[in-house]
């Protein structure tokens, strides 16, 4: 027997570490639940675990974005819903205002809402954040505005002109009409009564006018003309005529003797026509009066007879009233400069004019209201004269029972308003981003900043060319303005260094100085949410300036006009009465629905704006919707991965419990076996003994 080397006992020994090891083993997979408890379980399969884990915690963490995403879009719609609701409600107001059934005081307090209204809108505007970050102000914190401070080389004189007075409707004193209101040529007429029984001869007379008629059996039933001058002529009807016919005949008469004598003809500012047996007479809207005279005849030799017609009662409504317009053709800008209307004086004060003053401006609307209102409180002209407005024109119609057929005798004359070209600078700080959304605004036009030199826009100044250096910046800017059709038309631009220098051309020459304004308006407020477990998978959002200023609610320019996209073309008040929301500071200028038309055209400003803000509030539900997607698929994507994961990963339990066990029942036969191993070189004692 050997004993310097039991392998028996060796044996056993090796199998009984190899069972405790996997032993060892199987219990941590089954305490842990993993097949993989460190790399040596399978490398491969390790590496991919992680991957995956990678991938599914991503997936978690992008969901999770994606609803806080969500959240967001839901705090900006909610605020734009109240915007909206505001917005609805400063159209009610301006569709109120339009409404001629309110004075100017009444106005008035409507404006005063529309200006608080305004003003929230900035300050929802201004103040909604999620997490700090402003969402509806475009991108910036704060004003994206900077208006240059404009110098003064040499003050502009004032301008105005006012076309001159003319009718627009008849100024009769008639009191033979059959139907005369304000704005209707009074008619009348006068009945054929007896038709010719032979031959002979009549005449007919009217505004000294004559038509002799010769009844003979060899004319025509309808006449035949000779003789015409431009006060008579001679008419040739048949014995068989009928009273229709000869009144027919009649009124061609009349008709062609007028055309003889065009405007200066006695009857030219009438016509004549037949109606059955009537002769029907017409007056044309002038401003000469008609004394009411009739019709006179002679029946002559023939039975032909006229009567004078049937006239109505001169009670009630007797006069055909005057209407005369004038427009201010370019607003009066003159403290001092006078304007002369019926022989009142009216004189332009700076602001707050009273009895026969109107108010200047470089705003032609607003000032025909200004001078409307001065002509109806004066004592001369208001008894005899309403004064309305149609945008700068002033209507002056005459009042009931003031109709004299005598003109206003007035051609707005002006005094005390001479020109002079004023001149004016402003200096760039620094220069405009490119396509982003810089600007510069002149005089309320835009001019965008490209850095495209081919750009198509450049040729007609409508585009401004960047330039990294300032004084590049300003000549390129110059040259931009005097390219521009509208803005050319007014300035001679020039640049020096830093300065732009503006000159007021002939026929806008202005005490008002130009304004120039620099606008670094992003694109809108950006955010990019990471709705992937990786690199790249992402979804960017994009929100509007939705401020006041930005829905074309309220401008930075006073007096400035605004264009709707139906063409109306509103207006802004002349006075800062919008802040910013946050205090009550006047930033902006409202609009103006002081008259009706300002009224009117408002409204369609206010559809653009609601649409403006549907569009914004359509687009931030598509976010919504498209993130509830993206949500949903994320979950879906990170729940099939976790299972892939899992069959990696995780451990087969009772497979696991069966290799244990079997594990186990070796281990323990092992440890049997190297006990009886080891018992045998005991043995060896025995033959010892």
């Amino acid at each position: 027997m050997i004993i310097n080397h039991n392998l028996s006992s060796l044996y056993a020994y090796n199998k009984f570490k190899n069972n405790t090891t996997s032993v060892s083993t199987s219990m941590k997979k089954l305490s842990s639940g993993l097949r993989i408890t460190q790399a040596s379980d399978d490398a491969a399969g390790l590496s991919i675990s992680e991957k995956m884990r990678a991938q599914i915690r991503g997936l978690d963490q992008a969901a999770r974005n994606s609803q806080d995403a969500i959240s967001m879009i839901n705090t900006a719609e909610g605020s734009l819903i109240e915007t909206q609701s505001i917005l609805q409600r400063m159209r009610e107001l301006a569709v109120n205002a339009a409404n001629d059934t309110y004075t100017t005081e009444d106005r008035d307090e409507i404006q005063k809402e529309i200006n608080q209204l305004t003003s929230e809108i900035n300050r929802i505007g201004n103040t909604t954040e999620f997490n700090t970050q402003k969402l509806l102000t475009g991108g910036v914190s704060d004003s994206n505005y900077n208006s240059f401070a404009m110098s003064t080389i040499a003050q502009g004189a004032n301008q105005g002109s006012i076309s001159g007075l003319s009718a627009v409707n008849g100024n009769f004193n008639i009191t033979e009409v059959t139907a005369s209101f304000a704005g209707t040529a009074p008619s009348w007429f006068s009945d054929v009564q007896g038709a010719p029984f032979g031959a002979g001869s009549s005449s007919i007379t009217f505004q000294g006018v004559t038509v002799n008629i010769i009844f003979d059996g060899a004319s025509p039933v309808l006449g035949t003309l000779s003789g015409v001058t431009d006060n008579s002529a001679t008419l040739s009807i048949s014995t068989g005529a009928t009273n229709i016919q000869a009144a027919s005949a009649i009124g061609d008469a009349f008709e062609s003797i007028k055309a003889f004598g065009g405007a200066s003809s006695p009857i030219a500012d009438f016509n004549f026509w037949n109606g059955a047996n009537r002769l029907y007479i017409g007056s044309i809207a002038k401003t000469d009066a008609y004394n009411g005279d009739g019709i006179s005849y002679s029946s002559g030799t023939s039975s032909f007879w006229m009567n004078s017609g049937t006239t109505p009662a001169t009670a009630g409504v007797d006069e055909v009233r005057g209407q005369y317009e004038f427009t201010i053709d370019q607003a009066i800008e003159a403290v001092g400069a006078t304007v002369t209307i019926g022989g009142q004086v009216f004189t332009a004060v700076a602001s707050g004019a009273a009895g026969s003053q109107f108010n200047i401006g470089n705003d032609a609307m607003a000032q025909a209201g200004s001078l409307a209102a001065a002509i109806n409180a004066n004592a001369a002209l208001n008894g005899h004269y309403l004064a309305t407005t149609n945008g700068s024109k002033i209507i002056l119609t005459e009042k009931i029972n003031q109709a004299d057929g005598v003109g206003i005798g007035a051609t707005g004359a002006l005094a005390g308003n001479n020109l002079t070209a004023g001149q004016y600078s402003f200096t760039l700080d620094s220069p405009l981003p490119t396509d982003g959304g810089g600007q510069f605004t002149i005089d309320g036009i835009a001019l965008r900043v490209t850095d495209n030199a081919n750009d198509a826009e450049l040729a007609d100044g409508t585009a401004v060319l960047y330039s990294s250096s300032i004084s590049s910046q300003a000549a390129n800017l110059a040259q931009a303005i005097a390219a521009h059709a509208t803005l050319g038309a007014r300035y001679t631009a020039a640049s020096l260094n830093e300065t732009i220098t503006l000159t007021q051309k002939a026929g806008y020459e202005s005490f008002i100085a130009p304004t120039a304004e620099s606008d670094n308006t992003s694109i809108g407020f950006e955010a990019n949410f990471q709705v992937g477990a990786n690199t790249g998978q992402s979804i960017s959002i994009q929100i509007n300036d939705m401020r006041s200023r930005a829905l074309n609610v309220s401008g930075s320019i006073a007096g400035q006009n605004i264009s709707a996209s139906d063409g109306a073309l509103a207006q802004f008040k002349a006075v800062k009465e919008v802040s910013n929301g946050t205090n009550n500071t006047g930033v902006e200028y409202a609009l103006d629905i002081s008259t009706h038309v300002k009224a009117a055209a408002a409204i369609s400003v206010f559809d653009d704006a609601i649409k403006s803000v549907s569009s914004e509030r359509s687009k931030l539900g598509a976010y919504t919707n498209r993130l509830e997607h993206t949500i949903t698929n994320l979950e879906l994507t990170a729940e099939n991965t976790q299972a892939a994961e899992s069959r990696i990963r995780d451990l087969d339990m009772a497979r696991e419990v069966m290799l244990y066990q079997k594990d186990n029942i070796l281990c323990q036969a092992a440890q049997a076996m190297l006990a009886q191993a080891n018992q045998q070189p005991q043995r060896v004692l025995q033959l010892l003994q």
